[in-house]
């Protein structure tokens, strides 16, 4: 079929703590290989469960590896861990909903194994979960007069537009239209909404762990004393702040990297407001 006529679905989202190098990622999804220090017959068992057709690395702006399953699942996974999964369709929903399952029981527990070593991430941080967004990318001769059934998608409540491209959110949604003129910017425009997507919802929950951790400090601040059987328990908590602070200052001060490289690229793309 035609993918010039077809709906691209896209499910994405981002791995922040990511500090292994792309190399990693290319040798597992390929091979099913990688140096670190994981059980061979489980990356062979994980990497077999994606189904993959083919796998090559590309270069661009930003290094990524770029994949196929044989059900047609398009995968880019991006230096920075942005990581995209992709099918043309006909079917919008029904393609959100494989992409998720594929998502949930294949592509992330392999991804997540790669990333099992090293210290262990506090479990206020572990426990940290996030609504991925999905993206759906169309070609119109009108842009900004596309319509979306709110029925199936949600109301629309933001709208952005440039000559040949127009962007609708909902709540569950990102809409992105473009005319023929400007089809070859889409790919681009996906990645750019999925990573702030993701950079601003991972921030507020920092954020908001960080506020609540130093509600938690100022309360022991303030008692007038601490019994001696309580002392072991108070210093273990603190510790376990110190850590969790200490963890989200290091993600904090990744994210500053990561935003001037995503800004550069996404300087491509204009938009404005309606």
């Amino acid at each position: 079929m035609d993918q010039r006529n077809k709906t691209i679905v896209t499910f994405g989202g981002w791995y922040q703590r990511t500090t292994l190098h792309l190399s990693e990622i290319y040798g597992f999804l390929a091979s099913g290989f990688t140096q670190l220090d994981l059980s061979k017959e489980k990356l062979q068992e994980l990497r077999q469960k994606m189904d993959l057709k083919e796998v090559t690395r590309e270069t661009g702006s930003l290094e990524y590896v770029k994949a196929q399953t044989n059900s047609g699942i398009q995968i880019r996974y991006y230096e920075d861990g942005l990581y995209i999964l992709e099918l043309y369709t006909g079917n919008i929903e029904e393609a959100a909903a494989t992409l998720k399952q594929y998502f949930e029981e294949v592509f992330n527990p392999g991804i997540s194994y790669i990333f099992s070593l090293g210290a262990p991430t506090p479990k206020v941080l572990a426990n940290i979960q996030t609504e991925h967004p999905t993206v759906i990318s169309v070609t119109a001769d009108d842009p900004s007069s596309y319509q979306i059934d709110p029925h199936k998608f949600g109301g629309v409540y933001s709208q952005v537009t440039s000559q040949g491209v127009t962007v609708f959110k909902t709540r569950n949604y990102i809409f992105i239209v473009t005319d023929s003129s400007r089809e070859t910017v889409a790919q681009d425009l996906v990645d750019m909404q999925i990573f702030f997507r993701e950079f601003k919802d991972q921030l507020e929950k920092y954020l908001n762990i960080h506020r609540k951790i130093w509600e938690e400090i100022s309360a022991i601040k303030e008692r007038s004393f601490i019994k001696g059987s309580e002392v072991e328990n108070v210093r273990t908590k603190l510790d376990s702040y110190q850590k969790t602070i200490n963890l989200i200052g290091s993600r904090i001060n990744q994210m500053n990297a990561y935003i001037h490289t995503r800004a550069s690229i996404a300087k491509g793309v204009k938009i404005e407001t309606q």
